[in-house]
Order: C-alpha cells, then sequence, then structure tokens
C-alpha cells in the first residue's frame, strides 16, 4: 500500500521537499488520488460468497465470476504473486476439473474450507499450518 501511495506521490516529491507548491496544481492531484483510492476501493470490497452450490466471487456489489464447488477439486496454499482477486501474498488456490483456478486471499480460512468441504467432501487440502520461531505475523515461510 505505502508502495503504492509512494509511486503515486513520486512526482510531488521535490514540491514537498523545497516546500514550494506554486508547481501543483489542484487538478493535477486528482488523477493520483482518484487512482489511489480506486485501489483501496477494490482491495477492501473483494469479497468471496458462498451461495448453493456456487463459490462467487465479489468486488462490492458485483458477482464478478463464479465456480460451481463439486468442480472443485483441490485447494493449496500458495504465495505466487500472479494477478488474482487476492489482497494478501499468502493465497489458497483453488482449482478445478475444467482446469479453472483462481487465487484468492479469504480472512478466515479455515471457515472457509471448511464450508467448501461440507458442500464437497471429495475436495483435496494441502494447506501446511507450520509453527516455529520462522512464522511471522501467520506468514508460512
Amino acid at each position: 500500500m505505502l508502495f503504492v501511495l509512494g509511486i503515486i506521490l513520486l512526482p510531488f516529491i521535490p514540491n514537498l521537499l523545497s516546500g514550494d507548491f506554486s508547481g501543483i496544481e489542484i487538478p493535477n492531484l486528482f488523477i493520483p488520488l482518484g487512482v489511489l483510492t480506486s485501489f483501496i476501493l477494490i482491495l477492501i470490497l473483494i469479497g468471496y460468497k458462498i451461495e448453493g452450490d456456487e463459490l462467487k466471487l465479489t468486488v462490492g456489489p458485483f458477482v464478478t465470476a463464479s465456480l460451481r464447488i463439486d468442480q472443485i477439486t483441490l485447494v493449496k496454499r500458495t504465495y505466487n504473486p500472479l494477478s488474482g482477486p487476492a489482497g494478501s501474498l499468502k493465497r489458497l488456490s483453488i482449482e478445478s476439473q475444467n482446469d479453472d483456478w483462481w487465487l484468492i486471499s479469504p480472512a478466515n480460512e479455515n471457515e472457509f474450507v471448511r464450508l467448501l468441504k461440507e458442500k464437497n467432501p471429495n475436495i483435496q487440502v494441502t494447506i501446511d499450518d507450520k509453527t516455529g520461531w520462522w512464522r511471522f505475523w501467520d506468514w508460512d515461510v
């Protein structure tokens, strides 16, 4: 998040450091602040819903994708940085019979997996819960 904020504000740093704000025009701030606001809203509004026999990906009020739970074959831990509807790099990879896969990061992984297994007991789950001194802020290293 700070990285994105830094990139957006990068063109304005010389003005901020010198205290000379004469070169900054207010309309020029709207684009970076709009991009930052959009980025934050997308991260906050990502959600996953289990409705009936489908897993639905939502961004805000919109359902953007769905996957039949009976088609899910595997749920495993991944740190894959590829783009996906996940607000974290600690992700779950969900794979299905028709070679679809999603990278997601539910807030409560154990409850999420339990609900999926309730609907489809054939789902193979490989999520390692490591313990030890290397475990830092709930990250498996």
